[in-house]
């Protein structure tokens, strides 16, 4: 790049706070839009599925980089309760780097100091990056989960004296999982893409800023890079979410 490191090293500077920002993001997501979808479908026409309803269309129509924006005046220059730039504080400084992932690193360090400032700052951009995913997913949880509600085995273990715990999540949730999962492994690829945005409006130091800089510098070679890293890494997850399909569905088989 500019600085006259090699690709391969700047790479493996920047990509562990890309990592980090999308596995917040995945985490969030998943407890957050699948929960949500659960309980709407569980309490159909009711305040609940109404709430995640407008959740849902509300998160849709907010385009990424708006609702960064809005967080960051909100958050930070109206209320000053969260950062709104950067991974840690100045302050503070960063971890040992073990994993280069400050959260991960401060917990083995023991570093609670550095635990607790990482974390506030990566609360505006996960927030950012995860909004339009989650309402998504809450959509395509609740259209799942009402599919299998609907099936006669659920009727037949309703009937048998289930709890209705155990009918959700033992039987439910996971005949409801493989749409869900093929959608979450479509949108792992596009939460990587969306560190461009996020990354720049955050001043957030991970991939999508260092190839956004790349770009502003016209140093081409970390763009192609980092186009690769991304297009190897959404191959990858596209594997795994097809080999996770025969462990959640038996009836699946690759020859």
């Amino acid at each position: 790049m500019a600085q006259g490191h090699p690709v391969v090293e700047e790479l493996a500077q920047y990509l562990p706070a890309s990592l980090e920002l999308v596995l917040l993001s995945i985490i969030c997501i998943i407890l957050v839009g699948v929960c949500l979808g659960i309980a709407s479908a569980l309490y159909k026409n009711r305040w609940p599925d109404v709430f995640a309803r407008g959740f849902a269309v509300l998160g849709n129509s907010m385009p990424e980089f708006w609702f960064a924006l809005m967080l960051s005046l909100l958050f930070f220059f109206t209320w000053r309760v969260l950062p709104a730039s950067g991974r840690i504080a100045p302050l503070i400084g960063a971890p040992r780097r073990i994993t280069g992932m400050y959260i991960l690193d401060s917990l083995l360090a023991g570093n609670w100091d550095a635990l607790r400032s990482s974390m506030l700052h990566m609360i505006l951009p996960v927030v950012s990056l995860a909004i339009t995913r989650l309402a998504a997913i809450t959509r395509m949880t609740r259209t799942a989960f009402l599919d299998v509600l609907s099936q006669d085995y659920m009727s037949t273990h309703r009937a048998y004296g289930f709890r209705p715990r155990a009918l959700i999540l033992r039987y439910g949730l996971k005949n409801a999982l493989p749409p869900i999962l093929s959608v979450m492994g479509l949108m792992t690829g596009g939460l990587f893409a969306s560190t461009f945005l996020i990354e720049t409006v955050f001043s957030f130091p991970g991939i999508g800023l260092y190839a956004m800089t790349a770009i502003v510098y016209r140093d081409y070679q970390p763009v192609i890079a980092c186009a690769v890293l991304f297009s190897l890494i959404y191959g990858v997850i596209n594997v795994l979410v097809d080999i996770s399909y025969a462990w959640l569905d038996p009836r699946v088989r690759y020859g």
